[in-house]
């Protein structure tokens, strides 16, 4: 004999199963042709994005971005031949085009993509690759740096270990560790500026340590690192539908979003290339190193993380091309800051620790 259950009981039902949650398989990753707006903020406010748990309502409606970016994702039978041996389908099955990669401060790099692994069983960075001088050269991580494991299930954890390392000869020398621990800690409904999710948290606490030597300036430091990544994953959305980045008290947020106007210019995109600095962390000056497409005015300002300016910005009308330009920070107290960087057409942050 059918049962025949009461409306609100049925609704009952309906709500749960609306919001049961949700696992995260390959099929859930970029794809080659995928093309995904994010938007990107400092100013995050009192949100409790710790809350873990079952069942829990994150409510991100209010973010409002200062910069925007558009991720991009080919195939690597497309990219330069040397590029394709060492990332082979062993290695690599996907890649995506990166602006700019702040390896070594003064050296220009083109052609430069990073390059992730997707299998059956896990998704993760494999590597980077770039042109130095005419030269490709590609930057293969030992094992890779693995973002997820599948499927991604409530209360599943994981790690990983990873590392590279870069001489270029009268340029530089450069050394990445990398371990990274994952904890899959909630599930529930997240809501950004772009819509409402059912979703699955991964927490992924990160401890890298980066070994660098300029030649050029006999400039050297080996700094250690420890941040948390929150990642909130959606089916069928690529990558993380909300992302945010905890480095002591310095906060960032990134998601997934459509065009809007941002800072009177619509479309502004966040062209990580525009500006390199060093050295940093610093405790005297730091060198603004900007890389323009067009002439203009431009200014560099720097900002606490609360974004109150400090100090009075530095601004100049630069040329196209590259130009160096030394700041001082003598001023400033011990603290991570933000340096900003724009000009009619291009805009750059970059973190700046003063010790």
């Amino acid at each position: 004999m059918k049962k025949i259950l009461p409306v609100f009981a049925f609704a009952a039902l309906l709500s749960m199963s609306l919001k049961a949650q949700v696992t995260i398989t390959r099929n859930d990753m970029p794809d080659t042709g995928d093309t995904i707006r994010t938007s990107f903020t400092a100013a995050i406010g009192a949100i409790n994005y710790e809350q873990a748990g079952a069942n829990i309502s994150w409510d991100f409606s209010d973010l409002l971005p200062g910069l925007q970016t558009v991720d991009t994702f080919v195939s690597i039978n497309t990219l330069p031949f040397t590029y394709q041996i060492v990332f082979n389908p062993l290695v690599a099955s996907i890649a995506s085009p990166v602006s700019g990669f702040d390896l070594v401060p003064g050296v220009d790099l083109t052609d430069v993509y990073q390059f992730f692994r997707e299998t059956n069983d896990f998704f993760g960075n494999a590597g980077v690759a770039f042109t130095f001088s005419g030269i490709p050269l590609p930057l293969k991580y030992d094992n890779p740096d693995v973002y997820f494991n599948f499927p991604v299930t409530y209360l599943s954890a994981d790690s990983s270990e990873s590392s590279f390392n870069l001489s270029l000869p009268d340029i530089g020398y450069l050394e990445t560790t990398r371990k990274r621990v994952n904890h899959v800690d909630a599930w529930g409904t997240v809501t950004t500026p772009y819509g409402e999710f059912q979703a699955i948290r991964v927490k992924s606490f990160l401890t890298t340590y980066d070994s660098i030597y300029i030649d050029s300036i006999s400039f050297g430091q080996g700094l250690n690192r420890s941040f948390i990544e929150y990642k909130w994953l959606a089916n069928n959305m690529g990558i993380p539908v909300m992302q945010i980045d905890e480095e002591g008290p310095l906060l960032t947020a990134r998601y997934i979003d459509s065009v809007r106007l941002i800072t009177s210019v619509e479309n502004l995109v966040f062209q990580v290339n525009v500006a390199r600095i060093f050295p940093n962390p610093t405790h005297d000056y730091f060198y603004a190193e900007l890389s323009l497409v067009h002439s203009g005015m431009t200014s560099i300002e720097v900002y606490d993380l609360a974004g109150r300016l400090q100090g009075k910005p530095y601004q100049e009308f630069l040329n196209a091309g590259k130009n160096i330009r030394k700041i001082s920070v003598n001023h400033l107290p011990p603290g991570v800051y933000f340096v900003r960087t724009s000009n009619p057409t291009q805009t750059s942050i970059r973190k700046l620790l003063v010790n």
